[in-house]
């Protein structure tokens, strides 16, 4: 699946990698893309900015397997100002 592949290309779990797709046909004429990708990642020293932006192309790739153009757009965020509030087991 895309997710798993998303996954590989991170060394991110499923739980953690959430994929929502949102096709952009009429959102923009400044790109021939299918989809805008918008990645929010935890800023870890190991992600340096060659890592990134390597992965960056492996995420445009994957999604070109699966016939898509994406623009893809990466944002790193500190832990300490990151905030989810999951749903409640019931």
């Amino acid at each position: 699946t895309l997710q798993s592949k998303l996954c590989g290309i991170w060394g991110t779990k499923p739980e953690t990698t959430k994929l929502m797709l949102s096709r952009v046909d009429d959102w923009t004429s400044d790109h021939k893309e299918d989809c805008y990708v918008d990645i929010r990642a935890y800023g870890k020293p190991e992600r340096t900015r060659d890592f990134v932006l390597d992965g960056m192309a492996k995420v445009q790739q994957a999604f070109a397997e699966h016939d898509l153009a994406a623009n893809v757009r990466l944002e790193t965020y500190e832990g300490e100002r990151y905030f989810h509030v999951p749903p409640k087991n019931s």
